[in-house]
């Protein structure tokens, strides 16, 4: 991933609304950083005949064994950028010590086995992949670009043993929703996160 800069900024802009985007751009372009390093991700960009950057994916291929990598590489970076950010944003930790300082605190002290996106859903009886952003620019929408990246992704995580993936989106997202739909992915049941939003589960099956 050339330009983490880059994909940061989008990132923020069009998926905003999670916790590490409101974290900031310094803190999001170190997450990004660390599907570039671990093994068990991975990270595509696309760009224009000028070299600009217009979709970008991050997926886990396995979702446990990338976070519990993550975790001893990476945890007091990661750390250190996230106390940063919620210093310099009190709302931002306002919200962060009420829903998941405590998760966290137990995640980067001691890390251990990892959990996937969708905990209340089918048990998984293997390694499981995560879908954990996919951005197209408002100029490339409608050009099968963000199908071409899924595609990608999918492929990749079909050459590993994993043979499930999974993802949330906002449920109020009807065009992401409807892409997921119409890409094959099986919708699973709508829920709150623990900012207050309501999030739809999908998952992907893959066979052979």
């Amino acid at each position: 991933m050339p330009d983490l800069a880059t994909t940061a900024r989008l990132h923020i802009a069009y998926l905003g609304n999670g916790l590490f985007p409101r974290l900031g751009p310094s803190f999001v372009r170190r997450w990004h950083r660390t599907f570039i390093d671990d093994p068990n991700a991975c990270g595509y960009v696309t760009t224009d005949q000028h070299g600009q950057i217009m979709g970008f994916l991050l997926g886990a291929l396995d979702q446990a064994a990338y976070v519990n990598g993550t975790l001893r590489r990476d945890r007091l970076s990661l750390g250190l950028h996230g106390a940063t950010s919620l210093i310099l944003r009190p709302g931002v930790a306002a919200s962060f010590l009420r829903t998941r300082s405590g998760t966290y605190a137990r995640r980067l002290l001691a890390p251990g086995p990892a959990r996937t996106q969708n905990p209340g859903g089918p048990a998984a009886t293997g390694p499981v992949a995560v879908l954990h952003a996919i951005v197209t620019v408002e100029a490339a929408r409608g050009t099968g670009l963000g199908r071409r990246l899924l595609g990608q992704f999918v492929a990749d995580v079909a050459a590993t043993p994993t043979r499930r993936i999974e993802l949330i989106t906002d449920a109020d997202n009807e065009p992401a929703v409807a892409f997921y739909r119409k890409a094959g992915w099986t919708q699973g049941r709508i829920r709150g996160n623990r900012d207050g939003r309501q999030v739809i589960e999908f998952d992907y099956q893959l066979t052979g």
